[in-house]
């Protein structure tokens, strides 16, 4: 199932180091992943975030321009708070305040650099399958309401019926 997931989710690489980008696409589609979008210019994550609506992004802290917070900030105020959606930091300060900065700012997980492969691998497929598992149990729920609505109208129908043939008696 992990394959699957990573073989059909959408990913963002934003880190303003390009060996990084290259080393993180390469992981990917090593690992079967061939839908990937990247920028070393965290100017631009807002924007491919809104244009190529990604599974999942791969965010590293500290950049020039735009730092990872500030990505993470935006990010919060584009998806809206019912989307299940993950953002995974990748960065080398393991600073406990800025794990717990990070943390606070939305992200659902984080990794120092450098990167163990198989750890990074492992952490991207267990945040996309729990967006996945998100959406169907949004789409169960929906369901569900959708079942119950029906359900009600059916017994008031049900109610009204017999008032009216009570009322006859």
């Amino acid at each position: 199932m992990a394959q699957n997931l990573l073989s059909r989710a959408k990913l963002l690489i934003v880190d303003d180091e390009p060996s990084n980008v290259r080393l993180l696409e390469r992981l990917l589609e090593l690992n079967g992943h061939p839908t990937l979008r990247s920028t070393t210019d965290s100017r631009q994550a807002l924007t491919l975030l809104l244009e190529f609506e990604p599974d999942l992004v791969l965010l590293d802290l500290h950049m020039p321009h735009l730092d990872g917070f500030a990505v993470l900030e935006q990010i919060k105020i584009a998806v809206p708070e019912d989307r299940h959606f993950p953002v995974l930091v990748l960065t080398a300060d393991i600073t406990p305040e800025t794990k717990r900065r990070a943390f606070l700012a939305g992200a659902k997980d984080f990794v120092t650099k450098p990167l163990d492969h198989a750890e990074v691998i492992l952490r991207i497929n267990n945040l996309l399958e729990n967006r996945f598992l998100h959406f169907e149990l949004q789409e169960q729920n929906a369901l569900l309401e959708q079942q119950v609505r029906i359900r009600t109208a059916q017994l008031e129908n049900t109610l009204t019926q017999l008032r009216s043939t009570q009322d006859q008696v």
